[in-house]
């Protein structure tokens, strides 16, 4: 009677636990169909590019399936219309299953790694950051998967003894048995963050995040953890540490220091650096297995008001440290006017790292608001001339974008949104503007969405000139909704509503903005663009709505000299050498001494990119007179202001953009 009982209730649990699975997929689609730029049917080549998506979720660095996996899956890809259509979820428990058997064997793996490993000669291949095919078999995932822990217990102890091979070699041959176990270890935890919440629900949610991605890149599903991270990620004033965090090879990393925290005004942690150690009231945290989930619920808990850590920098020096959690507020810290004179001229820097909105304040003053200030500073000065500096800006809001953008054209049309039924004209109302003397967007790989939409503007109304490279490409905008109002848990879902048009009619979805002078910017990346990405929308041509001014603002371009030249090609071969570290593909014999070569070319790069980056250039940047006033009762921001100062002197694409305007100036 109990077994009974126990069948009957686990059948009861696992039909309830189907039943929300297929009701989440109707209702994601119900929501996406209703509300998409680009609808989409259902039909088999919405299946493959779903089908597609989906196993690269499951196993992007294509490392967890064998071919055997996914030849055994294909019988999918055709039916996952067919499946909607009925409301069939069955199609799941076989990824479930498949999943959970090729974790199993790569634990076994693993944990099946012997000693010997080290007194035996191994090829290993480094397979690029995008790898295009799965291992054939259990022989190739086998000497891929023991391979890379033999490659961990080399590459950690080299790092650990400041990449002297003999002591490397002395400390491995003393500890090999240890070495082995821990980076074992490591490398189980690794896959098992993935999962934290269960290899069940990490595969559902992957499903139901590739449906969704297959309608374009930027319609995802969100459950209800992941939501709340991307919100407070938006949040115009965020409690934190003064860092962000990511995880690579089992490893948790600095990826960013925040802007205006006490970590970035002294310098306490620099990106890339490891974290190594935690402790939260005098208990240490295991970092071991945490995900990056996990580490950001932790450190985000109101409570949590310091916490000690432990970092190892690139060279191997561990330092501990205490930090205190602090309110940081973008618009107290990151908009601000700088001048700067050359050849009797005064000129204008504003840099802009997002175009941010206040949903918290009664009239919802952001950006454009803060803005206007400064721009009311500069004009006091008198500039001749404005930079405004939209490099690594991902974006924000349009409605910030469009007030800003309206300081500069004396009222007329801004954009056009193009949603699923209509046709939005964005406008602006206000007769007059705030400037109306040569201006220079700086642009790079990284300015997206609202940032290009503004750089559209200036350039269609051929208000100033775009300089620096390339844009990201990304011309839509999304809304986060839930999935059903009444029943949260069920997930949330970001749809791609609109796409945005340029006045003269033109989209940069896909291409971007293209700079009037194009000058390399340091980390550019030809392959970050929104139309390498899967599923990507395209933009058509509009009627335009207005004629592109004839007059032509900058008819002098200066002639770069012979150090700038060498300054922009030492760049550009940066760049290059860069991205073809990250991405190379090679084998090697796995030793010491090989590996301590590409050690030392690495680090040789990075003292290359830091030294040229901190080189200075002739020009000297000051605050406007408003500004220093308003530091001499502001002495958090005052010290703030010391160090974006020192920044500026080393900006060469800001140099250049600051001696063109000089020779357009009358």
């Amino acid at each position: 009677m109990y077994i009974r009982i126990t069948y009957i209730l686990f059948f009861i649990f696992s039909n309830s636990h189907a039943q929300e699975f297929a009701n989440q997929i109707q209702l994601l689609n119900k929501k996406i169909q209703e509300l998409h730029v680009s609808p989409k049917p259902i039909d088999n080549d919405f299946s493959l590019a779903t089908a597609s998506t989906f196993i690269d979720l499951l196993d992007a660095d294509k490392n967890i399936f064998s071919q055997e996996n996914i030849n055994n899956l294909k019988k999918h890809e055709l039916y996952f219309d067919d499946y909607f259509n009925s409301k069939e979820t069955a199609f799941i428990q076989d990824y479930i299953n498949e999943y959970e058997k090729a974790i199993a064997l790569i634990k076994s793996i693993i944990n099946s790694t012997p000693e010997t490993i080290f007194d035996t000669e191994n090829v290993i291949t480094f397979r690029g950051s995008k790898p295009d095919v799965f291992f054939k078999d259990k022989t190739a995932l086998t000497h891929y998967w023991q391979t890379k822990v033999l490659f961990k217990c080399y590459s950690k102890s080299l790092l650990q003894n400041n990449g002297n091979i003999d002591t490397t070699a002395v400390f491995i041959k003393d500890n090999k048995k240890e070495l082995l176990q821990k980076h074992k270890d490591l490398l189980l935890c690794e896959l098992d963050e993935k999962f934290n919440f269960g290899i069940d629900k990490f595969v559902k949610k992957c499903f139901l995040n590739a449906f969704a991605k297959s309608f374009d890149p930027h319609t995802n599903y969100f459950d209800y953890q992941t939501k709340q991270l991307f919100e407070n990620s938006l949040s115009k004033t965020v409690a934190s540490f003064g860092f962000n965090f990511d995880k690579e090879d089992g490893e948790l990393y600095i990826s960013e220091v925040l802007f205006g925290s006490q970590v970035w005004k002294k310098d306490l942690l620099l990106e890339d650096e490891k974290i190594i150690g935690l402790q939260i009231k005098n208990k240490d945290i295991d970092l071991s297995c945490i995900s990056v989930i996990e580490m950001k619920m932790l450190l985000n808990e109101d409570h949590l008001q310091k916490i000690n850590i432990k970092v190892r920098s690139e060279s191997g020096q561990v330092r501990p440290l205490t930090l205190v959690k602090e309110k940081l507020s973008v618009s107290e810290n990151y908009v601000q006017g700088f001048i700067t004179n050359h050849k009797d001229n005064t000129f204008g820097y504003i840099k802009i790292p997002s175009f941010y909105t206040s949903f918290e304040s009664k009239n919802s003053l952001g950006l454009a608001n803060d803005f206007a200030k400064e721009i009311v500073k500069l004009n006091r000065q008198n500039i001749s001339g404005l930079v405004i500096d939209l490099r690594n800006n991902g974006g924000g809001s349009i409605k910030e974008a469009s007030d800003i953008a309206g300081m500069f054209i004396d009222k007329g049309p801004l954009g056009i949104l193009k949603a699923q039924k209509q046709e939005i004209v964005i406008k602006d109302f206000n007769r007059g503007s705030s400037f109306n003397k040569p201006l220079i967007i700086l642009t790079n790989n990284y300015s997206a969405s609202a940032s290009e939409y503004f750089s559209g503007i200036i350039q269609d109304y051929n208000l100033g000139i775009v300089m620096g490279s390339r844009t990201f490409g990304k011309g839509s905008g999304q809304i986060i909704i839930p999935l059903d109002e009444k029943n949260e848990k069920l997930g949330y879902t970001k749809v791609t509503t609109e796409l945005i048009y340029k006045v003269s009619g033109e989209s940069y979805q896909g291409d971007g903005i293209i700079p009037d002078i194009i000058h390399p910017n340091l980390f550019d990346d030809a392959s970050v663009t929104e139309k390498n990405y899967q599923n990507t929308l395209v933009g058509t041509l509009l009627p335009p709505l207005i004629e592109k001014e004839k007059n032509i603002l900058f008819n002098k371009q200066i002639v770069a000299s012979t150090e700038t030249t060498a300054y922009f090609d030492t760049i550009t071969n940066m760049n290059t050498e860069l991205f073809k570290t990250y991405n190379a593909q090679k084998s090697y014999i796995l030793s010491l001494d090989n590996l301590s070569k590409d050690y030392t070319a690495y680090k040789k790069l990075i003292k290359d990119i830091n030294n040229i980056s901190e080189k200075s250039t002739d020009f000297i940047f000051e605050n406007t007179l408003a500004t220093d006033e308003e530091l001499l009762f502001d002495s958090e921001r005052k010290e703030i202001n010391e160090i974006l100062l020192k920044q500026l002197q080393s900006d060469k694409l800001l140099a250049e953009a600051i001696k063109t305007l000089t020779l357009n100036t009358n």
